[in-house]
């Protein structure tokens, strides 16, 4: 497939990865989105979203965001976002096409980090016939969507140019586009709903999450959000792991794997979810780890007890950045002898 395509093909996969990377960079988050939390299915294996980035305030009680206010870190930030972007420029190569993708790609990465997103895999599933995959992406581009739109049209212009299969309907207005790489991968569709970009990953997703858009969060979602609350959140991700294990588990066993994740203790996590945002003093971020209540292979060599006052004690009150974890070295010795010791007789 021509390079042009791959790049606009590989477009979610980016705001994908982008998605938790959005912790606070130049400015405190814009409110919460409803949308982009109702968009979440019921059962998932993955979410994440992040809320974009607000303009501070220069009389904000916040410390963080009396730091994002300042005109100094102001013209840092302005001036980091133009180097990366000469960058990315300079990368590109002498030839049309190259050029047109250096031009349009940074404005896609400014809109990921400054407007609110959220992303999800409802299932997957590996078999010899293919890969069947439900996911889906909504960014919130408000403001921004002529300039967002322009961005994508000129992406699906490179790419058509280049002989890349990519299709289009017309429905109630709007054109949705649509490609798919192989018969054995599903179709990817794409296009707008309102000011809401609309990805989806196999048949009838994006008929989905315009469904849910109007609709209220799943209990699973609410749940996470009030262990600990913020004030103001930034960023969210979810991760199932057990249920990602099980899709992955016979392709797996076919492969001779499946024993080196029992032995590495993976099957006895359930799920791992994280969230970063601002309290009434600065910003924080927490992230959980939920397991069967073993702790076997890797599992034994996480720190568990927890800290004490005391131990805080040890660190200066002027400090800039301190790290403070508590460990049994003889425990975890013992534990990755036996780690590597179940390793050597299989």
């Amino acid at each position: 497939m021509p390079s042009v395509g791959l790049s606009v093909f590989s477009f979610p996969i980016v705001l994908l990865l982008t998605s938790y990377a959005a912790v606070p960079l130049s400015g405190p988050p814009l409110p919460l989105d409803p949308a982009l939390s109702a968009i979440a299915p019921t059962e998932c294996l993955w979410y994440a979203s992040s809320s974009g980035i607000a303009a501070p305030d220069p009389q904000s009680s916040n410390e963080t965001e009396l730091l994002f206010a300042e005109p100094e870190f102001q013209f840092f930030s302005s001036e980091l976002q133009k180097q990366l972007i000469h960058a990315i420029r300079r990368s590109a190569g002498s030839g049309r096409d190259q050029r047109g993708l250096a031009s349009e790609i940074p404005k896609l990465i400014q809109a990921i980090i400054a407007r609110p997103l959220a992303a999800f895999v409802e299932d997957f599933q590996i078999s010899d016939d293919g890969i069947q995959v439900q996911a889906g992406l909504v960014l919130n581009a408000g403001s921004q969507r002529a300039e967002i739109e322009a961005a994508i049209d000129k992406l699906v212009d490179l790419s058509l140019e280049q002989g890349v299969a990519i299709g289009s309907v017309n429905l109630d207005g709007q054109t949705w586009y649509m490609m798919r790489v192989s018969m054995q991968t599903p179709e990817v569709r794409w296009g707008w709903h309102e000011d809401y970009f609309v990805l989806g990953i196999g048949d009838g997703t994006t008929d989905s999450i315009i469904k849910r858009l109007r609709g209220s969060a799943p209990a699973w979602l609410d749940d996470l959000r009030r262990d600990p609350p913020f004030e103001r959140e930034s960023s969210l991700f979810y991760l199932r792991i057990e249920a990602l294990l099980d899709r992955l588990q016979p392709m797996l066993e076919k492969e001779a794997g499946w024993h080196v994740v029992e032995k590495l203790g993976l099957t006895g996590i359930r799920s791992l979810h994280g969230m970063s945002g601002f309290d009434e003093a600065g910003c924080a971020s927490v992230s959980r780890l939920l397991t069967d209540g073993s702790r076997r292979g890797l599992l034994s060599l996480l720190p568990y007890k927890p800290l004490s006052r005391d131990a805080l004690k040890l660190i200066p009150e002027d400090v800039m950045i301190a790290t403070a974890v508590r460990v049994d070295v003889a425990e975890t010795w013992e534990n990755i002898l036996r780690l590597v010791e179940e390793f050597d007789h299989p």
